[in-house]
């Protein structure tokens, strides 16, 4: 179909979902393997860890036809985990600059 009204919106919002995954899933391999703050290995897994329950709840709504429970358990888990990834980033970053004060 054409990318018009919702199916463009539906579109993006899965190609946008699939970039976030990918981009958190190569964080936490990258946290695994070569970082050595403790702090972003373990709030990174644990990102993971709501990204695929995000992933979990939009395929619910998808085949469950939009329930309005899972609907907002959808909206509450995104916003959670925007949240997350705004701390995360916060955090290392003021780790960061206080390393290169020293």
């Amino acid at each position: 179909p054409p990318l018009i009204g919702q199916v463009k919106f539906q579109f993006f919002h899965r190609v946008l979902a699939f970039c976030i995954l990918i981009f958190i899933f190569s964080a936490w391999i990258s946290a695994r393997y070569w970082s050595d703050n403790l702090f972003f290995r373990r709030w990174i897994g644990i990102s993971l860890l709501v990204t695929l329950l995000q992933l979990s709840l939009g395929i619910g709504n998808v085949i469950l036809k939009l329930p309005k429970i899972m609907s907002v358990a959808h909206l509450a888990v995104g916003t959670i985990l925007f949240a997350l990834l705004f701390v995360i980033t916060y955090k290392v970053k003021q780790v960061k600059n206080v390393a290169s004060l020293s």
